[in-house]
């Protein structure tokens, strides 16, 4: 299976300077920036990115850390990929990183997308405009032999899932998430699960499971209190796996 996940997330903005990414929780000021129409929007931040490198977008998060909210976006370039920091209020470009890389799946996403695939902003068009609320994940998977966007979505009602053919621009699907408390029991048979075993005491905290599909699998660690205190997501076909410490930052993000 291959993938192109576009992802808005969270990350320390103090440590933009040094190219170092660190995951963090996003915070309340953030929400009501972008209830606010305060922040410059993904397909802003996405024009921005690619008017400063001339190539294709494989990833974007929107990062915030003491109120301080930027963009990361990586565009990939033949052989090339970077990591462009944007300030997501102004719509500057405060770092840039370029990385050689070389990866089959992203040569053959590439070809895909040069072919005729819908682009990202017009699958994050259709999503919003199927259902009232913003794009928060995205992510571009061939499944099958078909290439599909799986959009994640928030709405006053909730996350909403949506699939759509990258082709056609048709909605596959609709539906509301729910977060499940996962028993002890049902995580030990998780791939990933003894890594972050080894990486945080699982012991003490309850483990929140937010997304679950082919492709991928996001948990969240609560204290006794409800407090968010870990975040991972592990994607299955290439099991690969990050933990953030929602106050601390990146604790591991590696191949499993």
């Amino acid at each position: 299976m291959i993938k192109k996940k576009l992802l808005i997330g969270a990350l320390t903005f103090g440590l933009i300077a040094t190219g170092v990414t660190v995951a963090t929780a996003g915070t309340d000021k953030v929400k009501e920036d972008m209830a606010e129409n305060a922040l410059i929007s993904i397909k802003d931040a996405e024009k921005i990115a690619l008017k400063k490198v001339n190539g294709k977008i494989k990833s974007i998060e929107l990062d915030d850390e003491n109120g301080n909210p930027f963009y990361e976006i990586e565009v990939e370039q033949k052989d090339k990929e970077y990591e462009i920091y944007i300030d997501a209020y102004t719509g500057d470009i405060v770092h840039m990183n370029e990385d050689i890389e070389d990866d089959s799946e992203d040569v053959e996403m590439n070809q895909a997308i040069a072919s005729n695939l819908i682009s990202e902003l017009q699958a994050i068009d259709i999503a919003e405009s199927v259902m009232d609320g913003t794009v928060t994940e995205m992510e571009l998977d061939k499944s099958n032999g078909q290439y599909v966007y799986e959009m994640e979505l928030k709405t006053d009602n909730g996350q909403v899932e949506i699939e759509i053919d990258a082709i056609t621009g048709e909605v596959l699907r609709k539906e509301v998430k729910e977060k499940k408390i996962v028993q002890s029991s049902e995580t030990k048979s998780f791939t990933e699960f003894q890594k972050i075993s080894k990486l945080i005491n699982v012991d003490d905290l309850k483990v929140q499971l937010v997304t679950d599909n082919s492709s991928k699998r996001i948990i969240l660690f609560l204290d006794a209190n409800g407090r968010e205190k870990y975040k991972t997501i592990f994607i299955k076909s290439t099991n690969h796996l990050k933990l953030i410490e929602i106050n601390g930052g990146l604790v591991f993000n590696g191949k499993i």
